[in-house]
């Protein structure tokens, strides 16, 4: 079988191109301020940083998924803002492309 130069041009293109994926695996979320406290009624601007294979470290507070282990303890929102309820402690947790990160958080009187 003989290929013309472009016919050959054109798949050495597609082979080199290949296919890529946008999405970079996270290695590691770091969930801050740490330590966390907060008054009842009080809120906090809770941050996670993703840090990539390559070490490089990426903000990604606005676009993480956010929680917090009791409700009844302390709230949060979807941009990570920490709101008091009631006295005691809570994990507080981000999670951001499958890994997640998270801090225990106290809420005083």
């Amino acid at each position: 079988m003989k290929l013309g130069a472009w016919s050959v041009l054109g798949f050495v293109s597609l082979v080199a191109c290949g296919s890529s994926s946008s999405s970079s695996t996270v290695s590691a979320i770091a969930v801050s301020p740490s330590p966390c406290a907060v008054g009842r009624t009080n809120s906090i601007q809770m941050s996670a940083e993703a840090t990539l294979p390559n070490g490089t470290k990426e903000d990604v507070t606005g676009t993480s998924g956010w929680s917090t282990g009791d409700s009844n303890t302390a709230t949060i929102d979807a941009s990570g803002v920490l709101v008091g309820v009631n006295a005691g402690v809570t994990k507080v947790t981000a999670e951001f492309q499958g890994a997640s990160g998270s801090i225990d958080c106290t809420v005083a009187p």
